[in-house]
């Protein structure tokens, strides 16, 4: 008899699992479901109106372009770009609607994944997690927006200053849009650096003063990663490379603040002082002029 009831007990718990696992799989699709169907219902709304995105999204590249060809051509130059097959308009705009809605739709994407993991959390893990997925889409749009307004004006115009009168830039509406979202993309997830950080010291990962420790590194690490992604002029590289510091340096900041209120603080505060790293900055760059100095001093 035991062993029967414990074996109805194993298939009970089995069931109940099994239920369990087929009411998350449930929710999941639907939440899925509302995520793709304001996706679509977005991205045809903005492919209805592609035309006035597009020529937003070209501002950049079409007005360095006008400024560039006036001083080069003439008053009589206009600014264009050019199809090179009879379909690239058209995917042009199915791409331009696709990448609005992606990031549109970011913050609705979000909340139906916050949804989703809530039931499953504590309140104060809850307390944890929203300032995050508050935070991630406002430094993603941030990084959208320095590369609409800092970034591409000045890579665009560091690259039209290889034009002269012979030669004439005519890019493709095809290749300009990936592009641009590429760039974007690319300093939208960089700009995800406090985030990441926060959550790795959130998670006992990570302290103030390791990151601070590595400082060196990580400078480094954003000046290949600015060198990946962006342009090859040195102008849009540092474009994104400082605020990536800045980011860096704010995430210490911030994780040092977090730690301080819950009592254990790897830094003391005169540990945590900028100044001495400037100072450590300041002796390297004098210890490669003396170097210099030397060298140039022998025969």
């Amino acid at each position: 008899m035991s062993t029967t009831s414990e074996q109805n007990g194993e298939d009970s718990a089995l069931e109940e699992a099994r239920m369990g696992l087929m009411e998350h799989l449930v929710e999941l699709r639907n939440r899925l479901i509302l995520v793709g169907a304001v996706l679509i219902g977005v991205s045809i709304v903005a492919f209805i109106f592609s035309d006035q995105i597009f020529g937003f999204l070209s501002a950049p590249l079409m007005e360095k372009m006008q400024a560039k060809g006036v001083e080069l051509f003439g008053p009589d130059f206009e600014a264009q770009m050019i199809a090179t097959n009879p379909t690239e308009i058209f995917w042009n705009y199915i791409k331009v609607a696709v990448y609005t809605g992606l990031l549109v739709t970011m913050p609705w994407t979000l909340f139906q994944i916050w949804r989703f993991v809530a039931p499953g959390l504590y309140s104060n893990e809850k307390s944890v997690v929203w300032p995050f997925l508050v935070a991630t889409p406002i430094l993603f749009w941030t990084g959208c927006m320095l590369v609409y307004f800092v970034m591409a004006p000045l890579a665009f115009n560091f690259l039209l200053g290889f034009q002269d009168e012979t030669t004439r830039l005519m890019p493709t509406v095809g290749q300009y849009v990936p592009l641009l979202m590429w760039l974007m993309l690319a300093t939208g997830v960089g700009f995800q650096l406090p985030v990441l950080l926060n959550l790795l010291a959130r998670a006992g990962l990570v302290t103030a003063k390791q990151l601070m420790g590595f400082w060196k590194y990580s400078l480094v690490g954003i000046a290949i990663m600015a060198a990946i992604f962006t342009p090859p002029d040195p102008v849009s590289q540092l474009s994104l490379g400082l605020p990536m510091v800045g980011l860096y340096f704010g995430s210490i900041w911030t994780i040092w603040m977090m730690e301080k209120a819950s009592g254990r603080n790897s830094f003391t505060e005169e540990e945590f002082d900028y100044s001495q790293y400037e100072d450590a900055l300041a002796d390297e760059f004098d210890e490669e002029d003396d170097d210099d100095a030397t060298a140039g001093s022998k025969p």
